[in-house]
């Protein structure tokens, strides 16, 4: 039996293996010299340390928004959002741009399921009830 696996493509933010962010945090463990000890993290965070451990170990392929910020703000380091490219940033040009790119990259349409010719069993429900 063949497994299908689901492959989504993104217009701003791809990746392959993981999640790129998983690097990231685990970057800034290493930096506060807290690699390897997960239990401290978990102590430090509130989070299980085998959430760490799975992170750090390629387990985890995309980890939830609330842990990862959990984690960088348990570590002391700022997590915002940097909106300093605001000037920058056209509507018009990048509205342009993103329907080149669904026009380029857009996923094929699903076949429509046909409905089965099931008897309804609504009576049934309504005995039972």
């Amino acid at each position: 039996m063949t497994k299908t696996v689901r492959v989504t493509i993104r217009r701003t933010y791809n990746w392959i293996d993981k999640d790129p962010v998983v690097d990231e945090c685990m970057a800034l463990v290493k930096k506060r010299k807290l690699q390897g000890n997960y239990g401290r993290l978990g102590l430090l965070t509130g989070m299980s340390p085998s959430t760490f451990a799975n992170w750090d170990k390629g387990g985890t392929k995309r980890p939830q928004h609330a842990s990862v910020r959990c984690l960088v703000e348990a570590l002391g380091a700022s997590y915002e959002i940097n909106d300093s490219a605001a000037d920058m940033f056209d509507l018009d040009k990048e509205t342009k741009s993103a329907k080149a790119w669904w026009a380029k990259n857009k996923p094929p349409k699903k076949k429509a399921k046909k409905k089965s010719a099931k008897k309804s069993r609504s009576n049934v429900t309504k005995l039972a009830a």
